[in-house]
């Protein structure tokens, strides 16, 4: 039995090869040969594979590199424990041991003798420095409170949480990435950290030893070891009190235990083959676990090796491989420290890769140097068959650049060959684009280009290092028409990785937990929770249903829970309450004033809501979990439940099943924790522990090359051989990442070989996909920040491959200035924010709409276009005719027009009204009225001390304000309502004492007047309608009376100016006042005759209100005319636009930052030089609409 390993340039040629050798091994198909994959994604390729070549596969025993390792181990297998008792043989986690160290941590904090009840509830920081260290237990604990003579620590539970999951990590990998036997037989790490003689094992080059060693080797001596005389461990205890049924071990104390007199007994038929493909790293535990393997069972490994030579023997001097590579290898021996002649692109990408190469060579049986005998011996001999195959494939190749690159990759070569002739094409490319949309768009055309030549989507690759910041913009372009639409080319796409991060399940535990740490619910979470697809499809709620919810909450203004008696009636169950009286009364029953609107009547519905609201408020209260309390533990797992298990999800949340199925898991492992744990176990611990496993649970989902053209995750180990492929998102800050260094990792100052960074193994994951594609590969990034107009890079690979470009440049002679430069061979195509590509390159009818809209409109008139256009088609004969005019118009519209024609118009025209935020975000009550409100219920307080006859339903009463929810109860309520009653009481008594003369009496005036308007030779009827809260009376004398809770300001007049016309119209003599506070809280009023100058005042009032009619709707002018700046006088549109942006009109318009008044093209260049004129039109203009006004200069007319 032997380790056979086959090496070659591109996964494709060793596959073939691999299926072969299956093929001749596979006797029985009821019994197939083991296969072992470096990826998921790889092995969906070799099932197509192996479909192309040989028609059909059924039943292949494909396992991952883990649980093939484990089952040999003898995993799941039973197995007599140290108490004689048979038990299961189990593969310890992360996860279980994170609980256990958490559980350690919190009984040490809280064990001996505490002083004082802080230290009963904080824990004791001193008791972790004795047993651990000090700088272990400053990162544990915070500062709680400080006074001038103590100091209280408190135990962090987010940082026990990630202290202890980090530690859980490091010592499973320093188990399986510092084995015994390893290489040059140095001592693993279970030789040094054992039971009854810890000794020091990560030692510097100077034997001492490390920083940290000490306290993380006591940590793990506490956990894995017996202590105290103990007849177990901390970790058995655990398994004993929760599974007594199985052994939990890890896989190096597994390979341990299976050995027998020297001899490893592995649980596996000797005349059974094992297959690997495309492992091009792995931990040294495996390798010396598969060496042991190897011996007595045929092992075939087919690895990639971008590489012809066997550069292993990289020094440039035949050595003894095993000398070479010695287990205490120094961090100096780096690519980048060797010679000159080396290939640039081997130099700065090949390092993980050598390594893991020259680890596969060190089998015993594989060979024992690099002797040229060797070399004609299999299976040396049978690679170099390969690479020949290769070798001359290359030389078939046609000569682009990609080829050549990938010739002097394979040959170690730094030089173009001379049958190359160095010259930009299409085999490599690099593409800038300003944004994610951009960037896709680009890919999407040259893919488009692609399957026009003859490629199929069989022959695409798509992939990405950060995926999740490209999946809106993959939809959004990809997505745009359904097949068979005339709209565009559709191009079927499918994304075959997920994206951990936005899982609804996330989401949803997210927001339970925030409701469970704020001790009270609110519309922030319960909303978040209610539109939450997964949310929605456990407790079956129907999307539309959420919008009725909204409407009740807002309308009870049911905003967060209270913890304060007094305020029991303002939370959400009592809305439920009042929801559900309503089914039976419509009067108050107690403290309870019955809420129902139409969809309230639907039982369903109803009971949905009142289900969710009684089940958060139960999350609410349940109790802190203490250690041993399963029953608390069982609630919480029917609570989450209820809120997170789909029966049958539906086929878009699939893979949200995968990542509650994560969530259960972690959730179940909290047993450990809770069976080891003396004392209470806070909810924000429970709460890292789930959100940590949803936020982990990244899972692939589809096939490649199906059902689509294939988007998936650039990652290493998953190498998938292509003929195009394109490399999306080359940022610096994303690709191949940063280099850290983690302080408590004990094995970064003296790595050993195959210690590869997450850096090393994207940059040779890089160059082995680079080898891999067969005739194009397509680079591209993003190179602007467009929200901070900030610049971004490309990756340093980009600048790796044009450095080495650069230097075979460089090696020519005779090369023409026109190529003398790396970045004429491989330019950057430039995307611009515009669609400026030529039509052939586009494909989309988004494509070819952004094309049409730019061609149109440039940057400085697009909007100026838009705007005339509107203008020109509403102002033509034919468009006033078909002009629908509005039969009734509103005195508050005429006011919004008047104050500001401009914002008036573009409102009504693109829908730009000022909205109130949305309900679902505001988390708590106002302790104040919003303006609305305040104006109208102080209208309605002052008409009711006024003595004004007001319906029930305008009838203001403190007590049913409260229950009705619209103001909010004690303190607040109180307090709202006695500022409103003395103010208004104020403005009643100032409005009785100006009007005491005999005659005058109060009302409201509701008014309808109609009015003939002529229109294209024809009259029209319209009517206006609108009501005045105070009116004061005296025979043919009207005065609209209005109150103002602040200082007075011109446009308040303009609230009843319209009334005032109409009754002008109708021969009443009209004054209009305005009440308000001017300083020190005295109330004032200011007042205006209405057509006081005219003679006849009725014909003026019509003719009035016929142009502003005509101006509003006909004409529909727009003029940027401020009231409040009526009587400024502005030479030029600079020092327009400084009065404008001083202006409230301009201020609480919705579209103000739609506009601009140089760049949006409002104004039209003539305009804009001459803009004192312009001003004066506008000026004119309002005049004739606004003749009770000023224009030149203010009013000085002083109230009584």
């Amino acid at each position: 039995m032997a380790l056979h390993l086959k090496f070659a340039l591109n996964l494709d040629t060793i596959a073939d090869e691999m299926i072969d050798e299956i093929s001749k091994k596979w006797k029985n198909p009821f019994d197939a040969p083991v296969l072992i994959f470096s990826d998921y994604k790889l092995e969906q390729w070799f099932r197509l594979k192996w479909t192309e070549k040989k028609g059909v596969l059924a039943n292949l025993n494909r396992k991952s590199l883990d649980r093939f390792l484990f089952e040999i181990l003898g995993g799941d297998e039973p197995i007599e424990n140290s108490d004689g008792e048979t038990t299961i043989r189990k593969k310890l986690s992360a996860d279980m041991l994170r609980n256990v160290i958490v559980a350690y941590i919190q009984n040490l904090a809280f064990s001996g003798n505490l002083q004082g009840n802080a230290e009963k509830f904080y824990g004791n920081k001193k008791k972790v420095v004795e047993e651990l260290d000090e700088k272990v237990a400053e990162y544990l604990f915070i500062k709680h409170t400080e006074s001038e003579s103590t100091i209280q620590w408190k135990l962090d539970d987010l940082r026990l949480f990630d202290f202890s999951s980090k530690m859980a990590t490091l010592f499973l990998e320093y188990e399986t990435s510092r084995p015994s036997n390893f290489l040059s037989g140095a001592n693993g790490i279970l030789d040094c950290w054992k039971e009854g003689n810890l000794q020091s094992f990560f030692l510097d080059k100077n034997k001492k030893e490390m920083e940290n060693e000490s306290w993380e080797r006591q940590l793990y001596s506490k956990i894995f070891h017996r202590q105290n005389g103990n007849s177990e461990s901390l970790l058995t205890e655990a398994f004993k009190k929760v599974d007594s049924q199985n052994t939990y071990l890890t896989l190096p104390f597994m390979y341990k235990a299976c050995q027998k007199n020297g001899k490893t007994e592995f649980l596996f038929p000797q005349d059974k083959p094992v297959f690997i493909l495309g492992l091009s790293g792995m931990g040294q535990f495996y390798r010396v676990v598969l060496q042991d393997f190897a011996k007595n069972h045929e092992v075939f490994a087919y690895i990639q090796n971008p590489c012809m030579e066997f550069w292993e023997d990289l020094p440039g001097k035949k050595i003894d491989i095993k000398t070479f590579y010695n287990a205490n290898g120094n961090a100096s021996d780096d690519l980048e420290n060797l010679g000159t002649t080396e290939n640039e692109l081997l130099r700065a990408w090949g390092r993980a890769g050598r390594d893991n190469i020259g680890l596969w060579c060190l089998a015993d049986d594989y060979q024992g140097g690099f002797g040229e005998e060797v070399k004609t011996q299999a299976p040396y001999k049978e690679t170099l068959e390969l690479y020949g195959e290769e070798k001359e494939a290359l030389n078939r190749k046609e000569k682009t650049l990609l080829s050549e690159i990938q010739r002097m990759v394979a040959h170690r070569d730094n030089q173009f060959s001379e049958e190359f002739e160095p010259k930009c094409d299409s085999s490599l490319t690099l593409t800038a684009a300003p944004n994610p949309i951009r960037e896709v768009e680009a890919i999407h055309s040259r893919i488009c280009q692609l399957l026009l030549e003859g490629a199929s989507i069989r022959d695409i690759l798509v992939v990405c290092p950060q995926l999740s910041d490209y999946r809106s913009a993959i939809q959004q372009v990809f997505d745009q028409c359904e097949k068979g639409s005339e709209e565009g080319v559709h191009l079927p796409f499918v994304i075959v990785d997920s994206d951990a991060q936005t899982s609804f399940v996330g989401n949803a535990l997210a927001n339970l937990f925030a409701v469970k740490k704020k001790k009270a619910l609110s519309r922030l979470e319960f909303f978040a929770l209610m539109r939450n697809p997964v949310v929605q499809e456990a407790r079956g709620i129907d999307p539309n249903e959420i919008s009725y919810w909204e409407k009740w909450i807002s309308g009870m203004n049911v905003y967060r829970d209270h913890t304060e008696k007094s305020n029991a009636k303002e939370d959400w169950l009592d809305g439920v309450k009042r929801l559900l009286l309503s089914r039976l009364t419509d009067n108050c029953v107690g403290e309870y004033m019955p809420y129902a609107d139409m969809q309230s009547a639907d039982d369903g519905t109803l009971n949905r809501f009142a289900d969710a609201v009684e089940s958060l408020e139960n999350w609410i209260q349940m109790p802190e979990l203490q250690g041993e309390d399963f029953e608390i533990l069982h609630s919480f797992r029917e609570f989450l439940n209820s809120w997170l298990s789909m029966p049958n999800p539906p086929k878009h949340l699939t893979g949200e099943t995968i990542v509650l199925q994560s969530v259960l898991k972690a959730f179940e492992d909290l047993k450990y924790l809770f069976a080891l744990n003396r004392e209470s176990i806070s909810w924000n611990l429970i709460s890292q522990v789930l959100q940590n496993a949803a936020q982990s649970s990244e899972y692939s989902y589809g096939s490649p090359f199906i059902n689509g053209v294939t988007f998936m995750k650039f990652a290493p180990n998953r190498t998938i051989p292509v003929k195009h492929l394109f490399f999306m998102g080359a940022n610096a800050k994303d690709f191949p990442g940063a280099q850290s260094f983690d302080s408590l990792d004990l094995r970064k100052n003296l790595p050993w070989k195959g210690d590869d960074t997450p850096v090393e193994k994207n940059r040779y994951a890089f160059l082995c996909q680079l080898m891999s594609t067969g005739e194009s590969f397509h680079i591209s990034y993003q190179n602007m920040y467009l929200p901070k107009d900030e610049e971004l890079y490309p990756s340093s690979v980009v600048n790796d491959l044009k450095e080495a470009l650069q230097k075979a440049l460089n090696r020519l002679p005779n090369l023409s200035e026109e190529l003398s430069k790396a970045e004429k061979l491989l330019p950057e195509i430039k995307i611009d924010i515009d669609e400026t590509r030529p039509s052939s390159e586009l494909f989309t009818a988004r494509e070819h709409r952004n094309k049409m809209t730019r061609e149109k409109f440039n940057q400085e008139n697009r909007l100026q276009s838009k705007v005339e256009n509107i203008h020109s088609q509403e102002n033509s004969e034919n468009h006033l005719e078909r002009k629908n005019l509005p039969e009734m118009v509103t005195a508050y519209s005429i006011r919004q027009f008047l104050e500001f024609p401009f914002a008036f118009q573009v409102n009504k025209l693109l829908g730009l009204e000022n909205t109130e935020e949305n309900p679902e975000k505001i988390p708590m009550e106002p302790i104040e009225l919003n303006a609305l409100e305040n104006s109208s219920w102080l209208k309605a307080l002052v008409s009711q001390k006024l003595g004004i006859a007001l319906t029930e339903k305008e009838m203001l009463d403190k007590e049913k304000l409260i229950l009705a929810g619209k103001i909010p109860a004690v303190p607040f309520g109180d307090l709202i309502w006695e500022k409103l009653e003395k103010k208004a009481e104020e403005f009643a008594s100032k409005i009785k004492d100006d009007y005491q003369d005999e005659g005058w009496k109060f009302l409201p005036c509701k008014m309808e007047c109609h009015i003939l308007q002529q229109n294209n030779g024809e009259e029209k009827p319209w009517t206006l309608v609108g009501n005045v809260a105070i009116v004061a009376c005296k025979g043919n004398e009207v005065e609209l009376i209005s109150v103002k809770n602040r200082s007075f300001k011109d446009k308040d007049y303009l609230e009843n100016y319209a009334a005032a016309l109409a009754l002008v119209r109708e021969g009443k003599q009209v004054k209009i006042r305005v009440y308000s506070v001017k300083d020190k809280n005295e109330i004032e009023f200011k007042e205006k005759i209405v057509l006081e100058n005219e003679a006849s005042r009725s014909a003026k009032a019509t003719e009035i209100l016929q142009n502003i009619y005509n101006e509003m709707n006909v004409q529909s002018y727009r003029g940027i005319f401020p009231f409040s700046l009526r009587q400024k006088s502005v030479e030029s549109i600079a020092k327009f636009k400084e009065e404008l942006s001083n202006a409230d009109e301009w201020k609480y318009f919705a579209g103000k930052d739609l506009f601009d008044l140089y760049d949006s093209g409002i104004y039209s260049e003539e305009e804009r030089t001459n803009f004192s004129t312009v001003w004066m039109e506008a000026k004119e203009k309002m005049k004739k609409l606004l003749p009770d006004f000023d224009f030149e200069k203010a009013e000085n007319k002083k109230g009584k």
